[in-house]
């Protein structure tokens, strides 16, 4: 490390010490015989998605009479409040902590879908956190989709490293919009309309066949001197691309 990065990370580090050390002086100096004059409800990601709304916290709050403003301070207790709204299907974590100026302030984050499972048994979500998470109207997010005979752990596992992959590859997110499942050994990815749907098989080994079934798509696939509409790509075996 440089000396210059050295110095810097020195100051980063008194400024944050001596931020905390305000911030638990500012704590420990409320008046709690006053009381709270405004709730402040921070939604820190509501700029990439909107699936809370400060609304139904406020109401939340209200029906489990957690609702601060009006109350004194020395009877709120930011820990309840903080468990009551972390207790939301949506909320992934949340803070709750008293200001000088008499306000409570709850930040939190959202849950982030990564993909959405639809089974006869049911639809839901699984986050990036690996967990399940219920469909609501507010997540607009586009994920991938995954169908058929699918469990939970299958969804928290395997398909929810693949969608992760997926994410992070520009040439087959751009393509593949869906997984279906039919058994462990007969997984179908879809690609978008008017392209085949890709028999991969089994999910172990996926990347590898993938980045050869890439490389017959941009080299093999233009040479041939008639190019079929193939309803389908197998790629389970070893170095082979079979269409159908």
């Amino acid at each position: 490390m440089k000396v210059w990065q050295k110095i810097l990370l020195g100051v980063t580090v008194v400024v944050t010490v001596a931020g905390l050390v305000t911030g638990l002086g500012v704590a420990r100096g409320l008046d709690t015989e006053r009381s709270c004059r405004q709730l402040d409800i921070i939604v820190s990601d509501s700029a990439e998605r909107q699936i809370v709304t400060k609304g139904e916290l406020v109401r939340l709050m209200k029906t489990n009479d957690c609702y601060p403003v009006g109350k004194r301070l020395k009877h709120i207790s930011t820990d309840r409040i903080e468990d009551l709204v972390t207790g939301h299907p949506m909320v992934r974590t949340a803070e709750c902590y008293p200001t000088s100026e008499d306000h409570i302030v709850v930040v939190l984050h959202q849950r982030v879908p990564l993909l959405k499972v639809v089974t006869e048994a049911g639809t839901y979500y699984i986050d990036t956190d690996r967990e399940p998470m219920p469909v609501r109207e507010s997540v607009t997010e586009e994920v991938l989709r995954v169908g058929g005979h699918v469990g939970e752990r299958m969804a928290r596992e395997e398909l929810a490293d693949f969608a992760e992959w997926l994410q992070d590859n520009r040439y087959w997110n751009r393509r593949i919009r869906a997984v279906r499942v039919v058994d462990q050994k007969h997984i179908y990815l879809v690609q978008q309309q008017g392209e085949p749907v890709i028999l991969i098989g089994e999910m172990q080994g996926y990347e590898r066949r993938l980045r050869k079934l890439r490389t017959f798509m941009e080299k093999g696939w233009p040479g041939l001197p008639d190019k079929p509409q193939y309803k389908e790509l197998d790629i389970r075996f070893k170095d082979q691309v079979i269409g159908r």
